[in-house]
């Protein structure tokens, strides 16, 4: 079971081993934290859309074992020939060391082209 949570829910977590590393062309991340929480951030696919990483800055790595004190969520549309949307999440730690994840979406304007971020339960 899962329920919807905002990405600032990260915020305070420190982030432990199991965690994702997110690469290009992913379209599934899981945080896992020292509190026991685990989320996961994704896109539920249809028949007519792509939704995808298409960027990573930085290391995941560099975050395990470090409080997370800053996750913001950044949604804009983006250049495409239909419909895109591109959602950028940042994640920095109390080490100064941030993570940066660019979601690129993409579909013929009547399918959905956000990503999700949940915490599951």
């Amino acid at each position: 079971m899962s329920h919807d949570s905002n990405f600032i829910t990260l915020i305070g977590e420190i982030l432990i081993a199991g965690t994702s590393l997110p690469s290009e062309g992913d379209d599934f991340v899981t945080f896992k934290t020292l509190s026991g929480r685990t989320f996961s951030m994704y896109h539920e696919q249809d028949c007519c859309e792509s939704v995808r990483i298409v960027d990573v800055k930085g290391n995941i790595a560099d975050l395990l074992g470090v409080k997370i004190v800053s996750a913001t969520e950044t949604i804009d549309g983006a250049e495409s020939y239909e419909s895109a949307t591109q959602t950028i999440f940042t994640l920095v730690g109390e080490n100064g060391k941030a993570v940066v994840i660019e979601w690129l979406g993409e579909s013929n304007g009547y399918y959905s082209e956000s990503v999700s971020f949940i915490e599951n339960k």
